[in-house]
C-alpha cells in the first residue's frame, strides 16, 4: 500500500501538504503548484525539486516558466542537497514505528501526518543553516558527492 505525498519547507515551518492515490501527471503537477506553492512564493526565492519526470516535463516546465518561478532541480532523492530529503527520511522513520493495524490509505495518511506534523520547526531550521556548507562541498568538489 502507498499514497504519494507533496510537501514543501520553509525556514518558518513545514508547509500544508496534498496527497493522493495512485500516479501523477504534469497536469496535476503543476495544479498542486498553483493550489500549494503559489500562496508561498515571496521575493528572493528559490524552488527546489528533484529531477522526477513530472518535474521536468514540458507542460511543467511552461507553467513554471509563466508563474516566474525560480527553480533549482538536484538530484533525485539526493540528502546531500535536497533538504527536505531529510525530513521526508524523519517521517519514513516515525511512520515504520506507527504502521501496525494500517490497513488503508487513509489510515497511512493520518499516520503520515501525525510523523509529519511532530517534526520540530528547529529540525528544518537546522538544516537551512547547513545549505552554505553543503554548496561550499559541492563546488570544493567540483559538483560530485
Amino acid at each position: 500500500m502507498s499514497v504519494i505525498v507533496w510537501g514543501a519547507i520553509t525556514y518558518d515551518g513545514r508547509t500544508t501538504h496534498k496527497w493522493g492515490k495512485g500516479k501523477i501527471n504534469s497536469a496535476k503537477y503543476y495544479s498542486l503548484l498553483q493550489e500549494s506553492l503559489m500562496p508561498l512564493i515571496e521575493d528572493n526565492y528559490w524552488f527546489v525539486q528533484n529531477n522526477a519526470p513530472v518535474h521536468k516535463s514540458a507542460q511543467t516546465m511552461a507553467w513554471r516558466d509563466e508563474k516566474g518561478i525560480n527553480t533549482s532541480c538536484w538530484p533525485a532523492q539526493s540528502p546531500d542537497m535536497n533538504i527536505i530529503e531529510n525530513i521526508w527520511r524523519d517521517v519514513k522513520v516515525l511512520l515504520r514505528k506507527n504502521l501496525a493495524n494500517c490497513k488503508t490509505p487513509e489510515q497511512l495518511y493520518k499516520r503520515f501526518e501525525e510523523a509529519y506534523y511532530s517534526i520540530p520547526t528547529e529540525r528544518i531550521q537546522n538544516l537551512y543553516s547547513t545549505i552554505p556548507k553543503r554548496l561550499k562541498t559541492v563546488i570544493k568538489s567540483k559538483g560530485t558527492l
